[in-house]
């Protein structure tokens, strides 16, 4: 490790079997790195904690605006410059928002690792705000949420959040509203952006074909000097339960049911994550089987086990004509039931289980998706976790295991449900 990393008084470095490299600096920054010696190519990620989850309901959806404004220019490269920048790299760098972070990231090939990491932190140490690009940014925003809006799928998933997490931001889109977006300004990105810029709220990941310790040389040199702050993220409330229609003028039905779910700290986690994939994931599972081979209602369905730090929910969607909608249903809700009282059979665990054992094995095989889940884990966990530690969660799932978290978990009084489109 170079003099230069040593004079950070590093908090902690660890150095797994894989090679994946962990440090967390003295002011809580933490830089994860995946090496691939093997690789052309490198995947990064900046990620800033917070995203929409600790905003207050007047500032809804301004970590969403500012994500989009640090593309805009830096104190060192004017915007036209910095778009020409960005291409000259090739590969993609691009930036999303979701409930508890921001992120900024990028693929390139390997030569470009240094120069590509180095954009990226200008973006988010040395952005230049000017009103004239906020009012043209909010332009592109407002078509962003129209185009939201005219999704009658996207709709529907909106107002299932609102159902069931009514008392937090994850009950509300992340890029907030029109009303709420004609009210930021400048100086309210600049204390949102002074307010993500803690050590504790920071995580930068590179996976690739680059050594560890330049990469953590550089996170040291670009960001050791964040002041430490703190991550006290709002609790989520109460979930909630019930039904809504959302009519719309377009020929189907737009069908979301959801029910609350093991988070990704609790012990039975793992076996609802058996279950979603029992229920509605691959041709074999119960819902689409039943839905669509047995009774033709519909194209697609799908069972998602959708989990944070704190909170989860199981999430069943499916697309059907209006005339099957009360059957579907009536379907979902008798496996939802049947599974409660009699858990899976023996072959439709060991199904799941080689569904999501082989997704893991490929995502190994992908530079970005591996990142994604070293950043998930991350988040919610403050350690590296493996792709051989959860192949080993998923692996010692027992039936008892699955039958414990049905039981407790599938209670049809919790339920919300929506249904958009065309419905009477």
């Amino acid at each position: 490790m170079s003099e230069k990393t040593e004079k950070r008084s590093l908090a902690d470095y660890a150095v797994f079997a894989d090679g994946a490299v962990r440090v967390e600096l003295q002011n809580g920054v933490r830089c994860i790195v995946l090496p691939h010696s093997y690789s052309r190519s490198v995947a990064m990620d900046i990620c800033l904690l917070g995203g929409a989850r600790d905003e207050r309901d007047s500032e809804a959806g301004i970590s969403h605006t500012l994500e989009h404004l640090l593309f805009k220019a830096t104190k060192k490269t004017a915007g036209n410059k910095l778009a020409e920048r960005i291409d000259e790299l090739g590969g993609d760098l691009n930036a999303h928002t979701d409930v508890d972070s921001l992120h900024l990231h990028a693929l390139v090939e390997a030569t470009s690792w240094h120069e590509t990491l180095e954009l990226l932190s200008e973006l988010v140490l040395e952005p230049e705000f000017s009103e004239q690009d906020l009012e043209l940014e909010k332009g592109v925003i407002r078509q962003e949420i129209l185009e939201a809006e005219d999704d009658p799928g996207g709709a529907v998933y909106d107002c299932l959040c609102g159902i069931l997490w009514p008392e937090s931001a994850f009950g509300r889109p992340v890029y907030g509203s029109l009303e709420s977006l004609s009210r930021v300004c400048v100086d309210d990105l600049k204390q949102r952006l002074s307010e993500l810029l803690h050590g504790s709220r920071v995580i930068v990941a590179v996976s690739g074909n680059v050594v560890p310790d330049e990469v953590i040389e550089f996170v040291s040199r670009a960001f050791g000097d964040l002041p430490k702050g703190s991550l006290d993220l709002p609790p989520v409330g109460k979930m909630g339960a019930g039904f809504l229609k959302v009519p719309r003028s377009v020929g189907q039905v737009y069908l979301d049911l959801a029910i609350p779910w093991p988070s990704m700290v609790h012990p039975l986690y793992f076996p609802g994550l058996l279950i979603s994939t029992a229920l509605g994931e691959g041709m074999s599972s119960r819902l689409f089987w039943t839905l669509r081979e047995e009774k033709g209602l519909c194209y697609e369905v799908s069972s998602t086990a959708e989990a944070h730090k704190d909170t989860g929910a199981l999430v069943i969607s499916c697309i059907l004509e209006n005339s099957g909608s009360a059957e579907a249903l009536k379907l979902i809700r008798y496996e939802l039931e049947d599974v409660a009282k009699n858990g899976l059979l023996q072959k439709e665990l060991m199904r799941a289980k080689k569904m999501l054992l082989s997704q893991l094995a490929i995502d190994e095989d992908s530079l970005m998706q591996k990142l994604w889940r070293a950043l998930i884990w991350e988040k919610v966990l403050s350690r590296l976790v493996s792709a051989d530690e959860l192949i080993a969660a998923i692996e010692k799932v027992t039936l008892s295991d699955v039958a414990e978290c049905a039981a407790l978990f599938i209670d049809l009084r919790k339920e919300a449900c929506v249904l958009g489109g065309d419905v009477d």
